[in-house]
């Protein structure tokens, strides 16, 4: 086990691996993470604020370096496995590259990076939707504009009042997640 995670806070043997393809602000250099427990509370308060609200998009905050973009590759997983039948668009809004890419059903159907990038996975994603796939948006770090796109999106990133401020005249709700450095708060 990492020296940084408290063992009490580990799922029981849920070593997991973190998905390759995915689009990270801060790539965590690593292949495997531990599950913590708290995970599951999150994801489900998450899922419960997504889709048992009349909110499209969820912020998922926390302190930067303790865990927000290890959940977004959790967060990711889970998903997937449980919605097969959504496209999944998830994005990266680093400066100066932007890297999308698209999923579905465990695959990956598609990536670029560049300026351009998010507008061609927004596209194929349309075509998905029109083809009678659901779409969700996750999203490691805040985008500079606030995506129009129809479906429901979920943002992973360190508390950013400039975010937060654009993000209020939106049908968004903030969801602050406690991560420490050892373990979950409660």
């Amino acid at each position: 086990m990492s020296k940084n995670v408290d063992p009490t806070d580990v799922a029981s043997e849920l070593k997991a691996m973190f998905p390759a393809d995915l689009p990270m602000e801060y790539p965590i250099g690593q292949k495997y993470f531990y599950e913590r427990k708290c995970y599951r509370t999150y994801y489900d308060m998450v899922i419960d604020l997504l889709f048992k609200t009349n909110k499209t998009r969820v912020d998922v905050t926390g302190t930067s370096g303790i865990g927000t973009s290890v959940f977004y590759g959790y967060f990711f997983n889970r998903f997937m496995s449980l919605n097969r039948n959504y496209t999944i668009i998830t994005a990266s809004f680093s400066e100066p590259v932007i890297s999308v890419a698209l999923f579905k059903g465990n695959k990956l159907l598609g990536k670029c990076q560049g300026r351009s990038a998010y507008e061609c996975m927004v596209l194929k994603a349309k075509r998905a939707k029109r083809g009678g796939s659901e779409v969700i948006g996750l999203y490691d770090g805040p985008p500079e504009i606030v995506p129009s796109n129809p479906w429901k999106k979920v943002c992973f990133a360190v508390a950013n009042e400039e975010w937060f401020a654009m993000m209020s005249n939106y049908d968004t709700v903030h969801a602050i997640v406690g991560f420490e450095r050892t373990r979950c708060r409660s």
